[in-house]
């Protein structure tokens, strides 16, 4: 009897095994993930990326629907559906840059490994929402861009999804990303080095030595964190919704020349409102450099200014997009990560201000006494207070308008160190001496800021159905 009992016992326990993975089995849907969103404007991008050089698949089964309404019961009404057509035959392929209409049954959307991102449009005109299911999850094929944009560039999220998600709502890390701000404002603050009694009377004694120096270290650090930091950066953050190459290259390029001109652009409002300023006769580099006398450059006014605002419009727009990273690491990637953004983002800060001090102490470039520049790049630096109150005040991050900040001030750069701080070394550098050492300093400033490549990040917020995961590259 205890033999037939324990019998009993284990088919019984079998039976409920086949029996909970049959339900199991019935459960199992044939998409990974839908989502229901709003779409008040006629239409939308739908992107899909290469990861690590690759798609997550080279095909994905979709079907969406118009909804009248973008609620979590509607998703679940259309649940079944939507399920059946996925888990059908998708013979409609679509391509790049294909339009995706509502309605129109399920499809297979095709993503070639000629192109790092894949766009369909969906046509939403008159639809108030629409309901999406996906043969995979959409973040699989997020590299630094989220799944679903506007027009605009902006991120489109879930109303619902499923399976459904919990949201947790954070407090905002507002001590800790002020306070990493206010850090980084200090080091505005570091060309005081330059007031030590011993720095300042070799700077009097040897003119011609201290010009090299300033101005070649001056240019390493300028050019290095234009073509190291800020134009690459800017190359994956100006990616318009449903762009292309072409498209993303105009933009970039406008806005680096655009940087580059914004000198020649004071210049020229300077004159227009100042015309004796900006047509005062103006002495050669090989005149002023010979008379090494600070009244001699007072003839070349409207260049004074021009250096002046070009190192403090650059140090601005800088600072901001540096503070907007800061604030987005603490939001997205934790204490831990905004704090060691805060550290890299300080080390070129410190190498950045001391080449804005000397070009604006320079008598033949800024011509500012020490507490006036020092003033100057403590208040354009605070722009880093302004970035880390958008980002973590908007919680919602821009890579377009951020991407453009950076190719703009990248600009701005490359011609201070290229136009005005390059010709003053070759004047200056008039012995191989000097000009060996032109070229030594020339690579302390490069490799001032390039060296925060080797722990160089920033955060890029990707969502899956609602819930926002930081992930970096």
């Amino acid at each position: 009897m205890r033999a037939l009992g324990g019998l009993g016992g284990g088919i019984a326990i079998v039976a409920s095994a086949l029996v909970t993975r049959g339900v199991r089995a019935l459960d199992a849907r044939a998409f990974e993930w839908a989502g229901i969103f709003e779409t008040p404007e006629n239409e939308y991008v739908w992107q899909a990326q290469k990861v690590a050089d690759a798609y997550a698949d080279a095909t994905m089964k979709m079907v969406i629907y118009g909804e009248s309404v973008a609620g979590h019961d509607e998703l679940e009404a259309r649940e079944s559906i939507g399920d059946t057509a996925i888990g059908g035959n998708c013979p409609t392929v679509k391509t790049r840059d294909s339009v995706l209409i509502p309605g129109s049954g399920c499809v297979n959307l095709e993503f070639s490994n000629s192109w790092h991102t894949t766009p369909f449009k969906i046509n939403t005109t008159d639809i108030a929402a629409v309901s999406i299911f996906t043969e995979h999850i959409p973040t699989e094929f997020e590299r630094d861009a989220h799944y679903l944009k506007d027009l605009n560039g902006n991120d489109v999220e879930p109303k619902a999804s499923l399976p459904e998600t919990s949201t947790v709502t954070k407090s905002k890390p507002w001590a800790n990303a002020i306070g990493a701000a206010i850090v980084v404002n200090t080091v505005t603050l570091c060309g005081v080095a330059f007031l030590v009694p011993g720095i300042a009377e070799k700077q009097k004694k040897f003119p011609e030595l201290v010009s090299c120096i300033i101005n070649s270290f001056s240019a390493g650090a300028l050019l290095s964190a234009a073509f190291y930091l800020m134009f690459y950066e800017a190359t994956h953050l100006i990616k318009p919704a449903g762009s292309d190459e072409a498209e993303q290259t105009a933009w970039w390029a406008s806005a680096s020349i655009f940087g580059f001109l914004m000198a020649y652009f004071i210049d020229f409002a300077i004159a227009v409102v100042f015309p004796s300023r900006g047509n005062t006769v103006k002495t050669t580099d090989e005149e002023l450099a010979a008379k090494g006398a600070r009244d001699d450059c007072d003839t070349c006014k409207s260049h004074k200014y021009r250096v002046r605002g070009g190192i403090i419009l650059g140090d601005f727009t800088h600072n901001l997009v540096d503070g907007i990273f800061i604030g987005f690491g603490f939001l997205n990637c934790g204490t831990t990560m905004g704090w060691s953004i805060t550290a890299a983002t300080v080390y070129h800060e410190i190498a950045q201000e001391l080449a804005d001090y000397l070009v604006l102490v320079d008598p033949f470039q800024g011509d500012l006494a020490p507490l006036p520049t020092l003033s100057l790049n403590f208040v354009s630096g605070m722009s880093v207070i302004l970035g880390v109150l958008i980002s973590v005040g908007s919680g919602n991050k821009n890579d377009f308008l951020h991407g453009l900040l950076l190719a703009f001030g990248a600009g701005v750069y490359l011609q201070i160190a290229a136009a005005e701080c390059m010709p003053r070394v070759s004047v200056s550098a008039t012995s191989p001496r000097l000009r060996a050492t032109s070229i030594l300093t020339f690579i302390v400033g490069v490799i001032a800021i390039s060296l925060v490549l080797l722990n160089h990040k920033h955060c890029t917020v990707a969502v899956d159905g609602g819930d926002s995961n930081a992930h970096l590259h």
